[in-house]
């Protein structure tokens, strides 16, 4: 099972976010959920960590896992990652209601920022 736990400010920004895991869907190389899931992630992540630059932290060494912190927003990027945030946890949530075997999705606020 993929499990992705998020962590949003109270702006609905994305501070933290840690995937781990495989779906199980299909064998490795041919599971559309690992797939969607890759993309989605790995997509916002890059595009997360091409505008915010020193303000982001990321791993991915190992396979299976994507871990993101978000340490600064600029006053001027703050509603386009509150839409970026959004848009990846519509996409993630969507997965998790057509694939709850498979993935699992949970968003907490963090009450410090």
């Amino acid at each position: 099972m993929i499990t992705a736990v998020a962590v949003v400010d109270a702006r609905m920004c994305l501070v933290k976010l840690d995937v781990d895991g495989h779906a199980g869907f299909a064998d490795s190389g041919s599971d559309i959920v690992c797939s969607a899931v890759s993309v989605l992630v790995r997509t916002a992540g890059r595009i997360i960590i091409s505008q915010l630059k020193a303000g982001c932290e990321f791993d991915s060494d190992e396979k299976g896992s994507f871990k993101l912190t978000v340490s600064k927003i600029s006053d001027g990027k703050w509603g386009w990652m509150s839409g970026i945030t959004e848009f990846l946890l519509n996409g993630l949530s969507d997965l998790e209601k057509d694939y709850p075997a498979f993935v699992k999705l949970e968003i907490t606020m963090d009450e410090e920022k």
